[in-house]
């Protein structure tokens, strides 16, 4: 089944503004989520768990605020994979 162009940006669009908010808990606080997952604790684990989340954050960040010039890169990877 193919996706009009359009309804696959505001896929995207609520994908990125479904993820925001966990991402920013992630990057600000990450052992407020690495605990329930029983993850490590360590500083490294913590840190590394805050910069995933950080760079996530701004993914989605980014496909909520600019929807038509940063999919394109989102959009072509998802027609590769079908």
């Amino acid at each position: 089944m193919a996706l009009s162009p359009e309804l696959e940006r505001k896929l995207l669009q609520g994908i990125g503004a479904l993820t925001v908010a966990p991402d920013v808990l992630q990057a600000a606080v990450p052992q407020a989520t690495l605990g329930p997952l029983n993850g490590d604790d360590s500083p490294t684990a913590r840190h590394f768990f805050g910069t995933v989340g950080m760079f996530m954050a701004c993914t989605g960040g980014v496909l909520v605020a600019r929807p038509n010039d940063s999919t394109v890169v989102a959009l072509d990877y998802w027609r590769r994979l079908r």
